[in-house]
């Protein structure tokens, strides 16, 4: 199939993109070892899609190079992915492979989807521990023991909470906590033939005790624990879990939060408890009629109470308990953020799409389902999707971070099209905004309104395959409304002319266990910084607007390298934080580098050269602490 240069620069933006040259040892063309790694990487993540026979320059710019004998190559594909040597699992169809052709050169494109729960991990080598690989800011990078471990668990168990426990006992439950659910469950079901069970016939009917069939065992869940557990009981059997709630008032210059929900030894500290403190005062001061009937219950209910409910409980079924991130809720004055540890079981187009279900907790989920809170039919994300369309406000952003592990649901009540944010576009750009038509008009607002759009982002906010929503991007480009900034999957735009450096709705952030160390605080403050930046008249997008050419190029080099020079990678530091103070979770997400590798390293040397100032410096771990670049004139290195 013919295809131009420019349709395959369109085809890599909306995926996640690699180009291999392909030439073999005698220059006719061969499957790279290298491919087997990114198959494998994809097939682990979110999938991709891989052009065998196109080489990336420097300047990012892709050049074919072409296959002497493409349907050779073909068959040396289909032939290595049958062979169980060599690779775990074959998730390519004959759909996915085709032969393309540029300017009379022909190379192979390959779309690799995304293995299915029970295939993963896909590995390579017949080595399960150093032939497992997952994608980092695109990159192949081999997954560590421990995801390992936890993605063998997700292909062979349904459930992850189902477990019976070795050496914990009903006496680790809270009494107050398991009454309390009675209590709801009495009142939800008042002739369900449970309730004159005493507590443990009653905890072993809802899945709190179990037996293990092959040993015999007979005790608590891991479900039953994390449901009605004591704090400490839970952190015995899982060192990294925190539950965290925050409400942010209008002024996050102030303080980091004006309520806050945290294991602080006045509550049990587990996710029962939690959900029905947490719901309540989510709920508080929405515009609408509702209340809670036990304080957990739905009356006089609205769908965005509903979507609200929906966002809390499913962060906490589909939370992958074991890794080492936190549960994080933050409410906001414009919107809502829920984040949970772990990355989805579906693909995020089979999460938007509906009508599946797999949930990593199903004990947990069946528990809030027998008091009248979830469901099982896949909707959940439909329903938040349904109650924001209903409200005008802008559409919800799911991200998905691998490194760290986090899932965020962003909702933002904002709306779609903000009269001021709209009024200040046709100001600026008159005839030329007022002519756009619906889509288009969405891509400028919500670049003015977010400081950036993203393809994925227009996706989230209109109906478009991910080649026609880069079509339009680029369209509006060329007609002077939106700036391109980044390559690849990467690529973002602004307004023209208002550049911002920082990604919106990627949560970043370590995550943390425990309310004094940096990791928790910052990660909170990861998510009001992304508040704050969406404000039109943000300190981030005036001051990301006067960073100089070469730092926005450093930027655009470290984001789209797995490895640069220290030199460059300051640069994009100092490119990032010029004119405003950015925590490390904010810093760490603008240039797309691990934050615990920024946090040890470049940071605090960058603060001893002088090139980089603190918010608190005579406090430097404080939990808020943030930095600033200080301004010296300084050029970046190219």
């Amino acid at each position: 199939m013919a295809m131009t240069l420019e349709e395959l620069s369109i085809l890599r933006e909306g995926w996640d993109f690699e180009a291999k040259a392909a030439q073999g040892r005698d220059g006719t063309g061969a499957v790279p070892r290298s491919f087997w790694e990114t198959y494998a990487a994809m097939a682990n993540g979110e999938g991709g899609l891989v052009a065998l026979g196109v080489r990336e320059r420097g300047d990012h710019g892709l050049e074919v190079l072409g296959l002497d004998d493409p349907e050779r190559v073909q068959k040396d594909l289909w032939d290595t992915l049958d062979n169980r040597q060599k690779v775990s699992a074959n998730v390519l169809t004959r759909a996915d492979v085709s032969v393309e052709a540029l300017a009379g050169l022909r190379f192979l494109l390959v779309r690799v989807p995304r293995a299915e729960r029970r295939s993963r991990p896909v590995y390579i080598n017949d080595d399960l521990w150093s032939g497992t690989f997952v994608r980092v800011h695109e990159g192949d990078r081999h997954a560590d023991r421990d995801r390992v471990r936890r993605m063998v668990a997700e292909s062979t168990q349904d459930s992850r909470d189902d477990r019976v426990l070795q050496g914990f006992a009903i006496g680790d439950l809270s009494r107050e906590t398991v009454a309390a659910y009675r209590n709801v469950f009495r009142s939800t079901k008042p002739a369900h033939p449970w309730l004159p069970l005493d507590d443990e016939a009653f905890l072993t009917k809802v899945g709190a005790i179990g037996a293990d069939r092959e040993s015999g065992r007979h005790g608590l869940t891991l479900a039953g624990l994390l449901m009605f557990g004591g704090y400490e009981a839970i952190r015995a059997e899982l060192p990294h879990f925190f539950l965290d709630y925050q409400e942010r008032g209008e002024d996050e210059g102030a303080i980091a939060w004006v309520d806050r929900i945290y294991p602080d030894g006045t509550w049990s500290g587990n996710l029962y408890d939690f959900f029905r403190r947490a719901i309540v005062k989510l709920a508080a001061d929405v515009k609408v009629p509702f209340a809670l009937a036990g304080g957990v219950q739905r009356r006089d209910d609205t769908h965005v109470h509903e979507a609200l409910r929906e966002g809390l409980v499913n962060a906490l079924i589909h939370a992958d308990w074991e890794a080492t991130t936190s549960l994080l809720a933050v409410k906001r004055p414009d919107g809502f953020t829920f984040r949970n540890p772990g990355t989805p079981r579906l693909s995020l187009a089979q999460i938007r799409e509906g009508g599946i279900s797999d949930c990593r907790n199903r004990t947990l989920q069946r528990m809030f389902l027998l008091i009248g809170i979830g469901e099982t039919a896949g909707s959940g994300f439909s329903r938040i999707l349904r109650a924001w369309r209903e409200q005008s406000w802008r559409a919800p952003a799911l991200r998905v971070s691998e490194d760290p592990e986090i899932t965020t649901l962003e909702l933002t009540t904002a709306s779609l099209l903000p009269d001021g944010v709209v009024a200040r576009l046709s100001q600026r750009f008159g005839q030329g905004f007022e002519s756009l038509g619906a889509d288009e008009r969405v891509a400028v607002v919500t670049a003015a309104a977010e400081g950036r759009v993203t393809n994925q982002r227009l996706r989230d906010l209109v109906a478009l395959h991910a080649r026609d929503a880069t079509v339009l991007l680029r369209r509006l480009v060329d007609a002077g409304l939106l700036g391109k900034h980044g390559e690849r999957s990467d690529a973002w735009y602004s307004v023209a002319g208002e550049a911002r450096a920082l990604p919106l709705f990627e949560g970043a952030g370590d995550g943390g266990t425990s309310v004094d160390s940096d990791a928790t605080s910052d990660d909170s403050d990861a998510t009001s910084a992304a508040s704050d930046a969406t404000s039109d008249d943000s300190d981030a997008t005036s001051a990301a607007s006067d960073a100089t050419s070469q730092g926005d190029t450093a930027v655009a080099r470290v984001r789209a390298s797995g490895r640069v020079r220290s030199e460059i990678l300051d640069a994009a530091i100092l490119a990032v934080c010029r004119g405003r103070f950015l925590t490390r979770e904010d810093v760490a997400a603008g240039v797309g580098r691990a934050v615990n590798s920024l946090r040890a390293r470049n940071l605090p040397r960058l603060v001893r050269e002088g090139r980089l100032e603190l918010r608190y410096p005579e406090r430097p771990n404080h939990p808020r602490q943030a930095y600033r670049t200080v301004d010296r004139g300084q050029e970046a290195p190219t």
